[in-house]
């Protein structure tokens, strides 16, 4: 028997439905790609999917060469001690800004969209207390409720597809393809390094995985299930809203507004609130423990759990400091954000596989007793 399987919890399919989670988070970040690419922006998502592809077989690689190993793990193998380490500290500075992004995104939206007149600081400090919770508790329990909430996202969107049926209109996708290249480029770069790259994070929860042979379909149909999501509820955020929709930062939520049955069906966009809170309250969570393992594996320790509230305090302060309103965190994702992304979690990463095959490493096998 493995040692380590003793350990492990994350059964496959939780790990299929926290992937795919995790993804459906994303969006609250369809503001951006839907400011470059308009009308258009269904056509950046399907290229971003196809295109992300080879960067979903770089992780599974990488995952296969060293089983059973988080990042950290890898980088000290591949790099060494010192210039391994060097690049874990980039990670955790990563995961630790991960976590702060999305934190600041949920307050964005609330503070725009809900609740304008409530302090940033009490909205936050009761969203990271509840992150903070579900970390301490463990992984298992976090992954445990993602079908739940993965199926939960699921019933929502086809819910609002009926509503919303009267108010989709096909010549709002028109005109097609009608926008020079470079913002197509654009768009598709940020969907790719502001969204799907981010399932970097999840080389820290690989080493839990029940059966890692099972590893790559779950992920891959993970991934599916929430890139999926993503297109087709920007397909129709475009059917509903046409143009407007370059003038919006949240979207999906500004769709829900339009909602009127019979004046009965009407005020749903604060029934998608709450889902959206409840997606971003699982991202955050995910990051906030992927930062916390990573630095537990950097220090050797034996447990990251007497940290969870110091990194929920620092990240609370990151938080009210790092951005000054939605203005700045768009221009970001706009700016800096994609290429720095682009580098951690893409070129990093293929170095790193390109380094450990250079140096000869072979699939690792897992100890026996």
């Amino acid at each position: 028997m493995n040692k380590k399987n003793a350990k492990e919890r994350v059964s496959s399919l939780a790990l299929m439905f926290t992937v795919g989670c995790f993804l459906q988070c994303s969006v609250l970040l369809m503001g951006n790609i839907s400011a470059i690419a308009k009308q258009d922006s269904w056509i950046v998502i399907a290229a971003a999917i196809i295109l992300y592809l080879p960067i979903f077989w770089l992780y599974i690689k990488l995952a296969d060469l060293f089983p059973g190993k988080s990042l950290i793990e890898i980088n000290e193998k591949v790099f060494g001690r010192f210039l391994g380490g060097a690049v874990s500290i980039l990670y955790i500075v990563h995961f630790l800004f991960l976590s702060t992004f999305n934190t600041r995104i949920l307050d964005n939206f609330i503070s725009g969209s809900l609740v304008p007149e409530t302090p940033a600081a009490a909205i936050l400090f009761l969203f990271l207390a509840v992150c903070a919770y579900a970390v301490r508790r463990g992984l298992e329990t976090m992954t445990r409720y993602s079908a739940v909430f993965t199926a939960i996202v699921l019933l929502v969107m086809v819910m609002n597809m009926v509503l919303m049926g009267k108010d989709m209109k096909f010549e709002n996708f028109m005109p097609v393809l009608s926008l020079r290249p470079i913002k197509y480029v654009q768009a598709v770069h940020s969907q790719i390094s502001l969204s799907f790259s981010q399932l970097v994070v999840f080389f820290m929860l690989f080493p839990d995985l029940k059966k890692p042979k099972e590893l790559k379909k779950s992920f891959f149909w993970g991934f599916l299930i929430g890139a999926g999501t993503i297109l087709i509820v920007e397909t129709r955020n475009i059917a509903v809203l046409g143009g407007f929709i370059s003038l919006v930062t949240a979207p999906a939520f500004e769709a829900f507004r339009l909602i009127n049955i019979a004046n009965v069906f009407t005020r749903m966009e604060l029934f998608y609130a709450f889902v959206l809170i409840m997606l971003l309250f699982f991202k955050v969570s995910i990051l906030y423990f992927a930062f916390l393992r990573a630095v537990q594996q950097f220090l050797k320790i034996k447990s990251y759990k007497f940290l969870v509230f110091p990194a929920g305090a620092i990240i609370l302060c990151l938080t009210l400091i790092s951005f000054d309103s939605s203005i700045d965190t768009n221009s970001w994702e706009g700016t800096a954000g994609p290429f720095l992304s682009l580098f951690l979690e893409i070129i990093l990463p293929a170095l790193t596989l390109a380094i450990a095959l250079l140096r000869g490493f072979r699939k690792e096998k897992e100890a026996t007793v």
